[in-house]
């Protein structure tokens, strides 16, 4: 089973063969650690955050369902470790819209200020 990128525990095999198949549920490895831009495209994000939110659910069940006495270690600390990000698709999307938003403000401020 493929790991996580900084804990320990295992991908479920449906997230695991997703990284190798879809660019919005992959780590970021390219240019500054930049998501794969040019690979993703619209279909590959809702199955990247279902599976996403689905592991998270599996991680805080699993929290949640622990029998030891909660202390700081297993409660705030085990929350701090869980794995992959429900939120590690978005900033693709968030990303192209704020760079095409910003572009047409510059331009709508440029062709105000010429005029």
């Amino acid at each position: 089973m493929k790991k996580r990128g900084l804990t320990s525990r295992p991908l479920s095999p449906k997230s695991a063969a997703m990284i190798d198949t879809n660019p919005a549920y992959r780590p970021w490895n390219g240019p500054h650690g930049s998501p794969a831009f040019a690979e993703a495209k619209a279909e590959h994000f809702p199955e990247a955050f279902e599976a996403a939110f689905a592991e998270r659910r599996k991680e805080i069940e699993a929290l949640a369902n622990d029998p030891a006495k909660p202390t700081f270690d297993n409660t705030f600390l085990a929350l701090e470790r869980l794995g992959r990000d429900p939120a590690v698709s978005s900033p693709i999307i968030v990303t192209f819209t704020t760079d095409f938003v910003g572009f047409f403000a510059l331009l709508a401020i440029a062709a105000l200020v010429l005029m």
